[in-house]
């Protein structure tokens, strides 16, 4: 634990120092090239991506393993663990797309790809858009499942092995939360994303 630290302890100074110096360099270039991506930002973002994206795949690799181990074990999942489970793995999709998104435009200065192309403007402007779109769906991931562990004051629902929704209004639960619910009470949510 002490060496993670240490170790990110050291990235952050690594970084702050390369942002000081692109940020003065700034200042020395002609106006117009403050726009011309930088080969040495674009090294250090791909670099950082990188290392990112092994650790967002190790720990999807791990979240799978233990997912099977489960299977395999026989063990009963109920439906808060399943539809918990099932958030939580849209999630590190929806995160390893972002980090595909923002590895591309910086490869290509790193390749030496002719950053001129009008193609490498269109990629570029994909990315972006598909980042947005990828952190908007991740914050509305954070809304389900801050929703998710609230009382849920309706008629408790139970899924039935027909894969149906069956509402007994006479029984109250106390301790139903909005995840007991249909994935249509997050609909909402939509609006704002």
């Amino acid at each position: 634990m002490k060496l993670a630290l240490r170790v990110s302890y050291a990235a952050n100074i690594v970084a702050l120092v390369i942002l000081l110096t692109e940020f003065g360099l700034k200042f020395k270039l002609d106006p117009h090239e403050i726009l011309v991506p930088s080969f040495y930002a674009a090294c250090v973002n791909l670099s950082v991506g990188s290392v990112l994206l092994v650790g967002l795949l190790a720990v999807g690799g791990t979240w799978m393993a233990r997912l099977m181990e489960s299977k395999r074990l026989g063990k009963a999942w109920t439906q808060r663990r399943h539809r918990s489970t099932l958030v939580v793995e849209a999630e590190l999709v929806v995160q390893l797309i972002n980090l595909i998104a923002f590895l591309i435009p910086n490869a290509v200065p790193v390749a030496h790809v002719l950053c001129e192309d009008p193609l490498f403007h269109r990629v570029l402007a994909a990315c972006v858009i598909i980042r947005w779109t990828c952190w908007n769906t991740l914050f509305l991931f954070i809304c389900v499942h801050a929703h998710n562990i609230n009382p849920w004051r309706r008629a408790v629902a139970t899924w039935l092995p027909g894969k149906q929704w069956a509402v007994d209004s006479n029984r109250m639960r106390p301790t139903a939360l909005v995840v007991d619910g249909p994935w249509f009470l997050h609909w909402p949510k939509l609006l704002i994303w």
